[in-house]
């Protein structure tokens, strides 16, 4: 455990999981219609990429949906682990920040089975648990290294 971290920083470190736990949760209750038609940000860019993927690719792969979810949890993954080191070794917050993240996209996958146009995929699940897990493997050795 780091002592030298400040409150101000842990709760910082917290509100940042938190809020991120949100954001995985807005994306995952975006139906398929919102991506689609929708007009925000999200919409313009996921139909931008989809584009992009299916000019090089075709219609028949689907590239933006798993790194989407990569990128999503190897954040979720990284954000755990400094927040953890507040109360955990380097090692101990990196295992249980997969944990975290692994169980939490469970509960995506879930979610999204309850979302018109979405299903509950267990790749899916997969992919957020292979993001978390290099996400948090990534900084949970740089604060092992800082800490030594």
């Amino acid at each position: 455990m780091d002592s030298t971290r400040s409150k101000r920083t842990i709760v910082i470190s917290w509100v940042l999981v938190a809020l991120w736990a949100v954001f995985i949760f807005c994306m995952s209750a975006f139906t398929q219609d919102d991506f689609s038609t929708g007009t925000g940000l999200i919409s313009m860019i996921r139909r931008f990429l989809d584009d992009v993927q299916q000019s090089l690719f075709g219609t028949s792969i689907d590239l933006v949906s798993p790194l989407a979810h990569f990128l999503e949890y190897l954040v979720f993954g990284m954000l755990l682990v400094w927040a953890l080191t507040g109360k955990f070794s380097p090692i101990k917050a990196t295992l249980l920040a997969i944990l975290i993240a692994s169980l939490y996209g469970v509960s995506d996958e879930i979610h999204q089975y309850f979302v018109p146009g979405r299903f509950c995929d267990p790749w899916d699940w997969v992919v957020d648990t292979l993001g978390a897990a290099l996400g948090a493997l990534s900084i949970g050795h740089v604060i092992a290294h800082r800490v030594h």
